[in-house]
C-alpha cells in the first residue's frame, strides 16, 4: 500500500506516512499539529513526504504527550 503525495508516493509503512495518518485521524492541519507539538510546520510537512528527521524518538515523544496517542514509529 503506498500514500500519493504531491505527485509521488511514500511506502505506507514509512514514518512520515505514520505522522500523516496520525495527523489525520485527529482531525489536524500541518500547521495545528506543528503548532501544538512546538515544531515548525515546514519541517513537519518535509517529514510526511519521507524526509525523516534527525531525532524520530523526540517527535513520537511530542505527539504522545501531546495527544496521548501510541508512539507512530
Amino acid at each position: 500500500m503506498t500514500a500519493h503525495v504531491h505527485g509521488g508516493w511514500v511506502p505506507a509503512d514509512s514514518f512520515g506516512q505514520r505522522l500523516m495518518l496520525t495527523r489525520k485521524a485527529l482531525g489536524l492541519s500541518v500547521k495545528e499539529i506543528a503548532l501544538a507539538t512546538g515544531l515548525h510546520y515546514a519541517t513537519w510537512s518535509t517529514w510526511e513526504n519521507g524526509r525523516l528527521p534527525s531525532d524520530k524518538v523526540d517527535v513520537a515523544r511530542r505527539l504522545s504527550e501531546t495527544y496521548g496517542v501510541d508512539r507512530p514509529a
